[in-house]
């Protein structure tokens, strides 16, 4: 069982702009209702869709995307009961396979999916990252969903990036990679696989999510060391970047971060650029999931 997010009533020092996106989070429902696939690695304490409204009206947020968790597998009822409920200020990342309906389709792009998540950090990472659906589903549901106007969300180690990036670019629709492509900030700016997140990025062939700051760095609670990786991203690619809390930050392995702390470290990377962080939190979420 993962440790709850932390409580605060702390807004964000920083001037956001309106209308702004968190682009990453998870829901979690009792498991009584909502049980943990086999695959699971973690569970986490109930995060409902009320308790993530109230968390964007602290950080002055619009507009929100919840993925399903690889806690839930390829179970997706809770996602499409969130969304459901919230109506036109949430959308989905769905956990689908290759057994997935047409009509299971429709369902969820009416309810608000956007897109489907591929784990291919167990690739590198090991057993301990399994859960979700994996490479095989990749190109499949890349060409069942392109036409509904998807994207492929793809959590991976940047280091697998350079053998993937051919294949990435030849798919039929667009690609976000996960929080910095996992890029632990110990491997230095030049890593090679990061070095491959940028180009892509500057040459139009992906998204990223500069999101997870926490999960790549070694110096909580401002994470300074993941400052010259967002700005390399930001200098990059400032069209195709979108951030998220990764609230309620399940799976934390060091101190639980606050999200004002997150938000204000954004606009840090921004240098407080207003059109910068505009680009960043409205114009390609909206591009992307609106």
């Amino acid at each position: 069982m993962c440790e709850p997010p932390l409580v605060s009533d702390r807004k964000p020092a920083a001037s956001i702009p309106q209308g702004g996106w968190d682009c990453h989070c998870h829901l979690f429902g009792p498991l009584t209702e909502y049980p943990a696939a086999e695959s699971a690695t973690h569970t986490a304490p109930t995060a409902t869709v009320a308790d993530y409204r109230s968390l964007l009206d602290r950080l002055g947020l619009a507009k929100g995307v919840v993925v399903t968790s690889t806690v839930y597998g390829t179970d997706n009822r809770l996602l499409i009961e969130s969304l459901q409920a919230a109506g036109d200020w949430l959308r989905g990342v769905a956990v689908i396979d290759n057994s997935v309906t047409d009509a299971e389709l429709d369902i969820m792009h009416r309810a608000g999916v956007r897109a489907f998540r591929i784990n291919l950090i167990y690739r590198s990472r090991g057993e301990q990252f399994r859960g979700g659906v994996g490479h095989e589903a990749l190109r499949p549901l890349a060409e069942r969903t392109a036409a509904l106007g998807w994207h492929a969300q793809l959590w991976c180690d940047s280091s697998d990036l350079p053998e993937l990036r051919a294949e990435l670019g030849a798919l039929p629709l667009p690609c976000v990679i996960d929080h910095f492509g996992r890029t632990p900030t110990k491997r230095g700016i030049d890593d090679p696989g990061f070095e491959t997140l940028r180009a892509m990025l500057a040459e139009g062939e992906a998204y990223a999510k500069i999101s997870g700051a926490y999960r790549i760095s070694d110096e909580y609670p401002r994470y300074g060391d993941v400052k010259p990786f967002a700005q390399a991203l930001i200098s990059a690619a400032p069209d195709r970047l979108v951030w998220g809390t990764d609230w309620p930050h399940p799976n934390c392995k060091s101190s639980m971060p606050d999200d004002a702390d997150l938000l204000e470290i954004l606009a840090e990377w921004c240098d407080g650029d207003q059109a910068l962080l505009r680009k960043i939190l409205v114009e390609t979420p909206q591009k992307l999931y609106g």
